[in-house]
């Protein structure tokens, strides 16, 4: 009996399943490769049309001056103009067109005209918000990506050596003995000396801001420091400079020097205001400016004697 099968037909089928097989990747092969063309066709188009340096985005200036009102809602008026200052910049060398040509107007505009980093800053963030603020509204992602043209170089910060401006330990030593001195010479009394001997302790170890902090210190908030086990000055928002309000803590030699000045006066009261009225412009602006080694008794007291005649209650 023939066998259903031979060695010739099973030779011819496994010839014509690989004729099949090479027709089939040879058709996968072409149809990738067609893939392959237009995905880059696509590609390339799509990159020349969102390319940053050929991309151009447009915005109205109603949505410059919309974002400038949401901006300077309950700022101050000087930071209130410079937010209007900026925004005139960016609309100026704009003109309602995001585009790294215009983007890069703007840099060098702030560049040419601002030497102050702090005043470049204000301008180019305010500028890069903007941006921001556009991409949300807008829901187009492409705006943000111009912040790229907006940017401050990074540059090698100063250095700077000590020199004799630097205020040491010893000036700071020598006023109290400059008040002592002045207090044994009679020109000025005993609670005088009390008085400018804790404000300028106080300001050296505390390094509390004389204007906008220790001026505003009342005796209520000594004697509430001064009852606890560990001495620590509670300073409210209101008396710092950056509205926050912390804690303070007393050195030793501090408590010593306002302990005497804490007795029979009034809560409410201001600290530093007894017998004299602004007495940290005479006292604490030398110390930032460095001056120690150049006071003596004279000159220290005419200062204080100008603050006490003009500025008394």
């Amino acid at each position: 009996m023939n066998p259903s099968w031979s060695l010739d037909s099973l030779e011819f089928k496994a010839q014509t399943s690989f004729i099949s097989s090479n027709a089939f990747f040879r058709y996968n092969k072409n149809d990738t490769n067609r893939q392959v063309i237009e995905q880059a066709r696509f590609y390339n188009n799509t990159r020349t049309e969102n390319i940053l340096s050929t991309l151009q985005l447009p915005y109205q200036k109603a949505e410059l001056i919309s974002y400038l009102e949401w901006r300077k809602t309950g700022l101050s008026n000087k930071s209130s103009n410079w937010m209007a200052k900026a925004a005139n910049i960016f609309w100026t060398n704009t003109k309602g067109v995001i585009s790294k040509k215009t983007t890069d107007a703007v840099r060098a505009y702030v560049f040419e005209k601002y030497q102050c980093d702090y005043a470049k800053g204000k301008v180019l963030n305010f500028a890069k918000r903007f941006l921001k603020y556009l991409t949300k509204t807008t829901f187009d992602t492409r705006y943000v990506a111009f912040e790229l043209f907006l940017e401050k170089p990074k540059r090698l910060k100063e250095r700077k050596l000590i020199t004799n401006k630097i205020v040491t330990k010893e000036d700071i030593e020598n006023v109290p003995t400059v008040i002592r001195q002045a207090e044994h010479n009679n020109e000025i009394d005993h609670n005088q000396s009390l008085q400018f001997t804790a404000l300028v302790l106080f300001g050296a170890y505390t390094g509390q801001r004389s204007y906008s902090t220790i001026k505003q210190l009342i005796v209520g908030q000594f004697k509430a420091a001064l009852y606890n086990e560990k001495p620590v000055l509670h300073i409210q928002s209101h008396q710092d400079e950056i509205r926050m309000a912390h804690y303070c803590p007393l050195h030793p030699q501090v408590v010593e020097a306002i302990l005497p000045l804490v007795n029979d006066r009034t809560d409410n009261e201001l600290m530093f205001m007894h017998l004299v009225c602004q007495i940290t412009i005479a006292i604490l602006r030398p110390v930032s400016q460095g001056l120690f080694r150049q006071l003596n008794s004279p000159v220290l007291f005419e200062w204080l004697s100008h603050a006490h005649s003009n500025l008394r209650v």
